[in-house]
């Protein structure tokens, strides 16, 4: 099957799980897939900011080896570090592979996020146009994340910051500057992570909960956040046409939508319909 093809099929099967998601009475009102042309580059700004810290770092302790030895958690922190960089190149190429299996859509009464997560068989009513005999098989319900956020997300950071609070003592005590330098770079790497996909560890900026089912042949996982439980939209970027786009929900946490084409008008579009649900909801009391 030849690229286009492959193309071609892939958004069909994003119609095909789109239809099978809206309910009666609801209307799509935007829909698109990720552009993932700047992905890679956007991608590459974090494990390149901790690389070069670490580098940096590195030739500190080379010139002062007590910096490195008086430090007990100065190996955990590297080594984390390494691991999430590493992490973060592997995502260079990751991440837009499963972006153009992506659809973000904005009905008239939620936002959702289709991901076409593995194929398992041939489904033939792919090879007809039309969205008839459409097979859905729900095998994993929306599961909120507050329990996973409390249990691991919370437990992780405060580590990590006690671990980076020893390691800056450490440093100012020695007065080592290129140490200071690369961890300052491996700091700001990790702060504009923060920034750039809204990871800040509060409840609100938690990951969205997902719904898994089986679509025809197609393993798909589904976020949705109602408008009317819309509290605050958040765009990055979108002068030059794409953006991301964070939707914060009252019970789910953060959906993020990263890379949306004509992202400033689909958050013209997200703030009109939250000023109308919550109108509506003030009119219904």
């Amino acid at each position: 099957m030849d690229k286009e093809s492959k193309k071609e099929e892939i958004s069909k099967s994003l119609d095909v799980a789109i239809e099978s998601e809206l309910e009666p009475g609801e209307e799509v009102l935007w829909k698109a897939q990720p552009d993932t042309t700047a992905m890679p580059f956007q991608l590459l700004r974090i494990p390149l900011l901790w690389l070069i810290g670490l580098f940096i770092y590195s030739i500190g302790t080379i010139t002062d080896p007590s910096s490195y030895e008086t430090n007990d958690y100065f190996q955990a922190v590297v080594f984390v570090f390494i691991l999430i960089a590493i992490m973060g190149i592997a995502e260079i190429i990751a991440i837009p592979i499963q972006a153009r299996k992506s659809i973000y859509v904005v009905t008239n009464l939620r936002t959702i996020c289709i991901k076409l997560r593995g194929r398992f068989g041939h489904s033939p009513e792919n090879d007809y146009p039309g969205y008839q005999g459409i097979r859905r098989r729900v095998i994993r319900p929306e599961k909120s994340t507050l329990f996973l956020y409390w249990a691991y997300v919370v437990p992780f950071q405060l580590i990590f910051i006690y671990l980076i609070a020893d390691v800056v003592i450490k440093i100012f005590e020695d007065f080592n500057y290129l140490c200071l330098l690369g961890f300052s770079f491996l700091l700001l790497g990790w702060l504009y992570q923060w920034y750039q996909d809204l990871r800040i560890p509060l409840p609100q900026f938690r990951d969205c909960p997902k719904m898994l089912a089986y679509i025809n042949e197609w393993l798909v996982s589904i976020e949705s956040v109602p408008h009317n439980d819309l509290k605050r939209v958040i765009l990055h970027g979108g002068k030059k046409n794409n953006g991301d786009l964070f939707l914060l929900s009252g019970e789910k946490g953060c959906m993020r939508i990263k890379s949306a084409p004509e992202a400033k008008t689909v958050f013209d579009i997200l703030k009109e319909r939250q000023k109308l649900a919550k109108s509506e909801s003030e009119s219904d009391i």
